[in-house]
């Protein structure tokens, strides 16, 4: 497989999955409130949101790259 696609299609992957994971929080904080969507939005949902996102799309990053992890965990040595 060609690098450039393999890289691509993370990219994509991981977009996707940090997109339905803002989605998803949204949809629950709107849910549990009874408020509609954009209403009163705080700063620290989006915040929450956003860090959600980035933490799943980081464990699915490093998911696929296991050398990756390991040099970030061992950086400081």
């Amino acid at each position: 497989m060609d690098p450039r696609s393999r890289y691509l299609r993370e990219g994509i992957i991981t977009g996707l999955i940090g997109a339905a994971i803002v989605a998803a929080w949204f949809l629950i904080y709107d849910a549990a409130l009874a408020q509609w969507l954009f209403e009163a939005i705080a700063w620290w949902t989006i915040l929450a949101g956003n860090l959600l996102a980035s933490a799943v799309m980081l464990g699915y990053f490093l998911r696929g790259h296991r050398v990756a992890w390991g040099q970030f965990l061992h950086a400081h040595e």
